[in-house]
């Protein structure tokens, strides 16, 4: 019994011969017969339930094709570059909110008879997690900027979304550190971030995905490793 969605979104191949170029988008409703759910146990992001279907002489009715017949592949594609913008900000502001309250934390924890803020090995990873943060913000920005102005946004996305949850990632888990034994507990939030980031590094594309897309913008079509 699916436990969420009321319809789902799914992608097939209509025209086989033709590769991406033959792929339709159509609505399914969950309710449909003879689709069986599974659903994942997940590391993170564990409020939002993912999972998979599997359909078994599913028929759909053709007032369920999404757009154009042969032409769901830009459906999704023209939709992809936004989000993994999107994505890669709510990265950045989930470090960003550790880098804050780990900042606070150093100030109030005392070793050796004084805050451990004043240590520069504390501030210099502080330091230098901000910097590549406030850096990949305003790639982030730049890019919703350029997506306004209607202008391709295709490479600047994908470096967005390799970069930010690395990145990210890196910062939360030098934030844990710093807090020290009681970080390493769920009584702190720096675990379960941590965990939520690296889905992000899965979803919408991997690190290895997208640099082929930066590749092939900058190279040119006819370089990409996969032709």
């Amino acid at each position: 019994m699916v436990k969420y969605a009321s319809y789902f979104v799914l992608f097939a191949k209509t025209d086989p011969e033709k590769g991406h170029k033959g792929i339709s988008a159509f609505l399914v409703p969950s309710k449909s017969k003879n689709i069986s759910y599974s659903y994942f146990d997940d590391v993170g992001y564990r409020p939002i339930s993912r999972g998979a279907f599997k359909l078994d002489n599913v028929r759909i009715p053709k007032e369920y094709l999404i757009g154009n017949l042969n032409e769901g592949f830009y459906v999704v594609m023209k939709t992809f570059d936004f989000s993994k913008t999107l994505l890669a900000l709510s990265c950045i502001g989930t470090a960003m909110q550790s880098i804050e309250e780990t900042i606070e934390y150093t100030k109030k924890r005392y070793a050796f008879n004084k805050p451990i803020a004043k240590f520069e090995a504390i501030q210099f990873k502080i330091v230098e997690h901000l910097t590549y943060l406030e850096a990949c913000r305003l790639l982030c920005y730049q890019t919703l900027w350029m997506k306004d102005k209607g202008l391709s946004i295709t490479k600047n996305a994908a470096m967005c979304k390799w970069w930010a949850p690395k990145i990210a990632f890196e910062a939360i888990h030098d934030c844990l550190l710093i807090h020290g034994n009681v970080a390493y507990a769920k009584d702190l939030p720096f675990e379960r971030r941590m965990r939520n980031v690296m889905g992000i590094e899965i979803g919408d594309g991997t690190a290895e995905i997208q640099k082929i897309v930066v590749g092939r913008e900058v190279f040119g079509k006819e370089y990409a490793p996969h032709k």
